[in-house]
């Protein structure tokens, strides 16, 4: 555990890290692109899960719908995990240590498994 922390200090005392904390206009930058990336993976996911239950471009092809929108997905979803790690090695030894941080990392790699096998399987 110790080596983890001594990583994460040396992580959050990189000359990019430090930059990102002590701007606030760098942070909030980065927050918006994560947030924005974050809200395109969930739209993009509702456009494909209302197509499969029907509701919604019923006219429209499965497999076209998901050509078409499925890599907006993957490149925001690729897009909100740059943004999250530079948001978390501004701050990561306090992140490190939150239990929220830890709930969204699950949801985050379940939700990526579920992409996974939903593209590949």
């Amino acid at each position: 555990m110790q080596s983890i922390t001594a990583f994460l200090e040396w992580l959050q005392a990189s000359s990019l890290a430090v930059f990102i904390h002590k701007k606030a206009w760098a942070f909030t930058t980065i927050e918006v692109v994560h947030v924005f990336a974050i809200s395109l993976v969930l739209g993009t996911i509702s456009i494909v899960d209302l197509r499969l239950l029907g509701l919604a471009s019923t006219k429209r092809p499965f497999a076209e719908l998901s050509r078409q929108v499925l890599p907006f997905t993957w490149a925001a979803f690729a897009v909100a995990v740059i943004a999250g790690l530079l948001l978390f090695i501004s701050r990561a030894t306090e992140y490190f240590v939150n239990t929220v941080f830890w709930i969204k990392m699950s949801v985050i790699v379940l939700a990526g498994i579920n992409m996974m096998i939903f593209e590949f399987i």
